[in-house]
């Protein structure tokens, strides 16, 4: 595979899409130490500025409350109190650590959620969310707005304003995370979103959250057709699914505001709390904090220069594939080999030409393969302990911290060549000064 880099290529934007927000587990997490330290570096290191999560509404949460929890005697529903005091500390969290919250409103709190023989109340996940509608609209309005005046009392109407509301997760998904149909989203959606607007015009309220680019076109003509507000759309894609072609997309993939990658710790708690540091979460860092692979390769995307330059097509199309940007005197050339496989194949050569008048003071190399970026290799040198104590993590660390090496090179009439190879779901990151 060969990238050949001139003036001749276009030059536009580098626009860090993913810098928008990152997801992460269920609300209760974010009343963690560990949790604030973690998300903090991730804003630090990587430049994103949102976090989302699910559950500001779940019962471990404790938003609403009546009498019959203490005294179990007739009529003690009827004392019903709302407190929003551990999501006021999981926001003041986010925002300590730099960031502001992209607010999902979810899930349904158990003394205002539908109880409807045939219908199961809760989702199928560790903490047990509540995935049905209201009982009573009436009582979810009002309980939305409270929510919605107490942030702007806490916050102030400024700072909130800056915030996404997002009216659930993914009710395209059965029995996962909404046991209703479309159109009953729909309809929470607009009671949602106008509660929330009576109180403030000015908070931003937006969905449908769902999978797969579903319910897009139709979500926005039930808007239309009924005039509830909407300020932003959003919806998520997984890994292998189209970008084109899928049910309900209409137009406009490419005019994505933004994007959010899922998630950034293993703090996180949707199958299981596992106990191991290394079992497979979504995280780019584990639960104690030790960056994975993912992470390197975000942070060579968080330090490329602000202007790419377009390689075309075709420096996606081969084993090898290639971005490329510029800026400050540098270029930063990042070849990856990720085509979604594992399978035991030789390595393969990628050589980078680069026309420069003058000959580079210096190339650099950072390397995530199989020997450099893998604290999974280390963790099993150790034996895979189930607990880690602060001296291990640390030592983990140290030895897969991604450190830039001196790379060799030619340089002849005015053409830089470098030459490396890759493995399979290896990522390199060049910098030539």
């Amino acid at each position: 595979m060969e990238i050949r880099i001139d003036s001749s290529l276009p030059r536009i934007p580098h626009k860090k899409h993913w810098q928008f927000c990152v997801g992460s587990a269920h609300a209760l997490m974010a009343l963690r130490t560990d949790y604030t330290r973690q998300l903090k570096f991730i804003h630090d290191t990587l430049g994103i500025q949102r976090v989302r999560f699910h559950g500001i509404f779940c019962d471990d949460m404790r938003t609403v409350n009546d009498l019959s929890s203490q005294l179990d005697v007739p009529g003690a529903e009827a004392f019903t109190e709302y407190n929003f005091n551990a999501c006021g500390i999981a926001y003041d969290n986010v925002l300590s650590a730099g960031m502001k919250p992209l607010v999902e409103l979810s899930f349904m709190p158990e003394k205002l959620a539908l109880k409807e023989e045939g219908r199961p109340v809760k989702g199928g996940f560790f903490y047990r969310p509540n995935i049905v509608p209201p009982a009573d609209y009436t009582q979810w309005r009002a309980y939305l707005q409270a929510f919605a005046r107490f942030l702007l009392h806490r916050y102030g109407a400024e700072e909130v304003r800056t915030w996404l509301f997002e009216v659930w997760n993914e009710p395209d998904l059965p029995y996962v995370f909404w046991n209703g149909s479309r159109d009953e989203y729909f309809q929470l959606y607009a009671e949602s979103a106008r509660a929330i607007k009576d109180v403030d015009p000015q908070i931003q309220v937006g969905g449908p959250a769902t999978s797969g680019s579903k319910w897009i076109s139709s979500f926005l003509k039930y808007c239309r057709e009924n005039d509830v507000p909407v300020d932003f759309v959003t919806t998520h894609q997984y890994a292998g699914d189209p970008l084109g072609g899928v049910e309900d997309q209409g137009d406009g993939e490419g005019q994505a505001g933004g994007s959010s990658i899922w998630c950034f710790s293993d703090i996180f708690e949707e199958l299981h709390p596992f106990p191991q540091e290394f079992h497979g979460g979504f995280g780019m860092i584990t639960q104690n904090g030790i960056p994975k692979p993912v992470y390197h390769a975000m942070k060579l995307l968080a330090d490329a220069p602000d202007t790419r330059i377009d390689l075309g097509p075709e420096a996606l199309d081969g084993e090898i594939g290639a971005a490329a940007f510029e800026g400050n005197r540098e270029t930063h050339v990042i070849l990856f080999r990720q085509k979604m496989k594992n399978l035991d194949l030789p390595k393969e050569e990628a050589v980078v030409r680069l026309a420069c008048a003058n000959r580079p003071k210096n190339v650099t190399l950072r390397r995530i393969d199989e020997d450099h970026g893998n604290p999974l290799k280390l963790w099993e040198a150790m034996g895979r302990p189930d607990s880690l104590n602060r001296a291990e993590v640390e030592v983990l660390k140290e030895k897969s911290t991604i450190r830039p090496e001196k790379w060799p090179y030619s340089w002849e009439n005015g053409v830089l060549t470098v030459r490396t190879e890759l493995g399979v779901n290896d990522v390199y990151g060049l910098v030539i000064e």
